[in-house]
């Protein structure tokens, strides 16, 4: 029953996401998804942060993910979220990665680049609307883009989201 979360992600793809400051600038993340029981491991490093004399904010983001309860197809991934925020209410994101190994549970060893462009924007005081595409830009190249779009609340200092997309994965930076 532990390897199928007692039950609670079937039915649906569903992952389920766990964030937490690890120490000032440094986060790290742990998700599972129902789809082919993936874990995902990720950290970021937020380097620069945006005010007066710098436009946008930069963080460093590196991430692997396995199956079977992570314990094969492992792919790494590497790369950066450029932000930018705007008036306290719109969030824009650029997220450049490299991704080894993209098409492991094929079978096929490749890597993929792909550049991630989203946003965010508060509808009410505590309320946001989000969407996202990730096109392909070279690599293992299976479809179309990912894309999803989403809507989040904040509750004290904790965001609760609910996301819908074409692919199995939820979004790692916004």
């Amino acid at each position: 029953q532990a390897s199928n979360l007692f039950g609670l992600d079937e039915g649906a793809i569903m992952q389920f996401e766990y964030r937490f400051a690890v120490a000032r600038h440094v986060e790290a993340v742990a998700s599972r998804t129902n789809f082919d029981r993936t874990i995902q491991f990720s950290g970021k490093y937020d380097a620069v942060h945006q005010h007066a004399s710098a436009p946008v904010s930069i963080a460093a983001i590196a991430a692997v993910e396995g199956t079977n309860n992570f314990r094969v197809n492992y792919a790494p991934t590497v790369g950066v979220v450029v932000s930018r925020t705007v008036a306290d209410t719109v969030a824009l994101y650029a997220v450049p990665l490299d991704v080894h190994h993209s098409a492991a549970g094929s079978g096929i060893d490749r890597d993929t680049f792909l550049v991630g462009v989203g946003g965010r924007v508060r509808v009410m005081p505590r309320m946001y609307v989000s969407a996202e595409v990730s096109p392909r830009v070279s690599g293992y190249m299976p479809g179309d883009a990912e894309y999803g779009f989403g809507v989040e609340t904040r509750v004290g200092g904790h965001f609760f989201s609910l996301t819908f997309t074409n692919t199995t994965q939820g979004t790692m930076y916004a």
